[in-house]
């Protein structure tokens, strides 16, 4: 019976010694996921920071074409409509639904 239990604690200290390595390594892979996440994370902000750059390059090579400097442009808005396109515009619903209240 001594032996038997003897035997039973020493599978039971290597189960302890194995379950430690095998918990070691799983928090490595996660660190060295982390990191490999991170560094593609990285590498995406790079590429949209470098697109962005070569978008302003290329809008002051644009603005050098034609002869314009990007800070004397005024702000866009859309062209006024033509007299006769005023008249083409049907009532909105919600005026008409107002009405017969």
């Amino acid at each position: 019976m001594d032996n038997d239990l003897r035997w039973i604690r020493e599978q039971l200290v290597e189960l302890r010694r194995q379950d430690g390595s095998l918990a070691r390594q799983l928090l490595g892979i996660r660190r060295e996921l982390s990191s490999l996440r991170l560094a593609a994370s990285c590498e995406e902000h790079q590429e949209l920071l470098e697109d962005a750059q070569e978008e302003v390059e290329d809008l002051r090579r644009l603005a050098r074409l034609v002869d314009l400097d990007l800070l004397d442009l005024p702000p866009t808005s859309p062209p006024p409509l033509p007299p006769h396109a005023l008249l083409s515009i049907p009532p909105s619903s919600s005026s008409s639904s107002s009405s017969s209240s």
